[in-house]
């Protein structure tokens, strides 16, 4: 099987989701690991909805400011480019909007999905799905 034959067709995403697919196919196939791009943190399991079909809602769990921090710090630090922070719904999180100027003030494109009830400043957000 040649090179060509292991690409991925994928549909277009973003973050050319595609190209990062078959990047990390060439480098598995000469034996080295490929860099971390795009990371996502779940920021919390709780959500301010009750949807029935989730059962999200029931979860209780925030991770810490810190600890979101120090995922920053270390993912740009490794040259990260794209951090996704999702939930249950990221935006009940009290430091959401800090996270993601933080995020955003380390070089990091930021983006979110939400329910997009409760009503936050997407300044620091490139991407945000609802």
């Amino acid at each position: 099987m040649n090179n060509t034959d292991t690409k991925i067709e994928l549909s277009n995403y973003w973050d050319d989701f595609q190209i990062r697919v078959n990047e990390t196919i060439d480098c598995l196939g000469k034996g080295c690991l490929p860099s971390l791009q795009r990371l996502t943190v779940h920021l919390t399991k709780a959500c301010n909805f009750r949807c029935t079909y989730c059962n999200g809602s029931l979860s209780e769990g925030t991770m810490k400011e810190a600890t979101a921090q120090k995922i920053v710090d270390e993912f740009s630090g490794m040259g990260g480019s794209i951090i996704h922070f999702t939930g249950g719904e990221p935006t009940i999180v009290s430091y959401f909007e800090d996270i993601c100027a933080y995020a955003k003030s380390k070089g990091l494109q930021v983006s979110s999905n939400t329910n997009a009830f409760k009503r936050v400043d997407v300044t620091n957000i490139g991407e945000v799905s609802h």
